[in-house]
């Protein structure tokens, strides 16, 4: 076990205190669980900001130190492997590889309610020519999508009971990186 000192990860005053970027800070840890997802297969599962501090090495380079090592998920070759083809799907738009590889995940029909859970933006966005890589998120459509969850917990429910559990993890997982982005301003969409 080692002593890990730093700021909290949404610690602005921290970071401006110690001239730490935010957005270098997003980016690090974006790449760093993307690359436990979808490299490695051993995903910390509970990086919510209490767990993870942000400091500057010897060197002045940022470190993000990850805390609780308790709660991990172990990805199999063929979940990464859907997940990272469904995420490609999403970002390039395309309709049919979102269905393709929302069904190889268990999903089948409800590829839309699925994929908007995990990009946490609308099925018109993530379907649109635009899609969730080019079109930015917009209070109306934070506001509808909040709107509409309770119309939609039946499906929402089924979706999560016909996914692989690891992908619970990750949803969890991602909703919480989404949450730190936020405070920290860095949200691309």
């Amino acid at each position: 076990m080692e002593f890990c000192d730093g700021g909290l990860v949404n610690d602005l005053d921290y970071m401006k205190h110690n001239k730490i970027s935010t957005i270098e800070v997003g980016t690090k840890l974006g790449n760093l669980f993307s690359e436990m997802i979808f490299i490695h297969g051993n995903l910390h599962c509970d990086p919510h900001p209490g767990n993870i501090l942000v400091r500057k090495d010897k060197k002045g380079n940022l470190e993000l130190c990850l805390l609780d090592h308790g709660l991990y998920a172990n990805l199999s070759d063929e979940l990464r492997y859907n997940y990272s083809n469904l995420w490609l799907s999403i970002l390039s738009s395309s309709v049919d590889g979102i269905k393709q590889y929302s069904k190889a995940l268990g999903v089948e029909e409800l590829y839309g309610i699925f994929a908007a859970m995990v990009t946490a933006r609308s099925w018109e966005t993530v379907s649109s020519p635009e899609g969730v890589a080019r079109k930015k998120l917009t209070d109306k459509e934070s506001n509808d999508l909040r709107k509409k969850i309770g119309e939609y917990v039946v499906e929402i429910s089924e979706v999560l009971d016909r996914i692989p559990r690891p992908m619970i993890m990750i949803m969890k997982t991602n909703d919480l990186l989404r949450g730190i982005e936020h405070a920290l301003g860095t949200q691309k969409t």
